[in-house]
């Protein structure tokens, strides 16, 4: 993304544009954070190798944070895009998705101290 596609708040940090993907808190059983962040992008490793699949999903990242029990985060435009990435995780619960304010985004990755994973195309 480029910069000037940025949004600038009053303290002078860059918020996400319209076009960027938002943040989705996604709940999962506590102590399989961790274990959800990851299993969610070697799913997506996975589709996106099998030439079967019409599609690998439409999610960008997923991150869980040491300091916060019970949640990963998900980068997706839509929240189907999530579901559709959660599904036949157990540790991971469909009805309890919510989407972060712009200004929640930013401090979530500010204050990341945990794990972060974005899979690139070949």
């Amino acid at each position: 993304m480029l910069e000037h596609e940025y949004e600038s708040d009053e303290e002078g940090k860059n918020l996400p544009s319209v076009y960027d993907p938002k943040l989705w808190r996604v709940r999962v059983k506590k102590g399989f954070e961790r274990t959800a962040a990851m299993a969610l992008m070697n799913k997506q490793i996975d589709f996106t190798k099998n030439l079967s699949t019409p599609k690998p999903f439409a999610i960008y990242s997923a991150t869980h944070i040491d300091s916060i029990d019970n949640f990963i985060f998900v980068e997706a435009h839509k929240i189907d895009s999530v579901r559709d990435a959660i599904q036949g995780l157990s540790f991971c619960f469909s009805s309890k998705i919510d989407i972060l304010q712009d200004s929640e985004m930013t401090k979530i990755y500010e204050e990341n101290k945990g794990d972060f994973v974005r899979p690139k195309e070949n």
